[in-house]
């Protein structure tokens, strides 16, 4: 909604993307006024968190999905509003909001645990047949020094721990690319 209150929309009618996927929503389908994307030609859905004011993931899409999947079928994370699925013509948009872990130990704790979860999850996707994914969202973690602001001191921060590196290079590594640090490989 304060992206929406700061122009986001003219920039939509400026951009005109195909697929616009937003994390961190924090609003229910009722509160958030999806009118203006409407009007702009885009189907809205949205995955909202049960918490209001909490998390949540939306993706607006000129074309009309064949299917639509809120959630992936574990209530501890779809209670977050964590993932979103559409599944176009030969492709599947997977929007994502992976947590932060900056709040304290056990929502860290909870982080890895999804981390190694979605990991499993998509090669699930993969396993069943979805076409091909291209995953967007926040990842709430760095991959390399390049990546954040003062690495140096953040070492051991959640986002930047040695875990979730090593776990952003698996999941790399399992054939999937980082568009932006692939069109971008020096960019802060």
């Amino acid at each position: 909604r304060s992206a929406l209150s700061k122009g986001l929309l003219s920039w939509v009618a400026d951009a005109q993307p195909d697929v616009l996927c937003l994390q961190e929503i924090k609003a229910s389908r009722e509160a958030m006024d999806v009118s203006g994307f409407e009007e702009l030609g885009y189907h809205a859905y949205l995955h909202p968190a049960q918490k209001p004011g909490y998390s949540g993931v939306a993706t607006f899409t000129k074309v009309a999905p064949r299917a639509v999947v809120h959630g992936c079928g574990q209530s501890c994370y779809d209670d977050e509003g964590r993932v979103l699925r559409l599944d176009f013509d030969g492709f599947s948009v997977l929007n994502t909001y992976m947590p932060s872990g900056t709040s304290g130990p056990e929502r860290q704790a909870f982080k890895v645990e999804w981390l190694h979860f979605f990991r499993r999850y998509v090669r699930e996707l993969q396993a069943a047949g979805v076409p091909p994914l291209v995953i967007a969202g926040d990842f709430n973690c760095c991959q390399t020094e390049v990546d954040l602001h003062n690495p140096k001191a953040n070492q051991k921060s959640p986002g930047f721990t040695p875990e979730e590196r090593q776990w952003f290079r698996e999941f790399l590594a399992d054939g999937f690319t980082d568009s932006f640090r692939h069109l971008h490989p020096e960019a802060p």
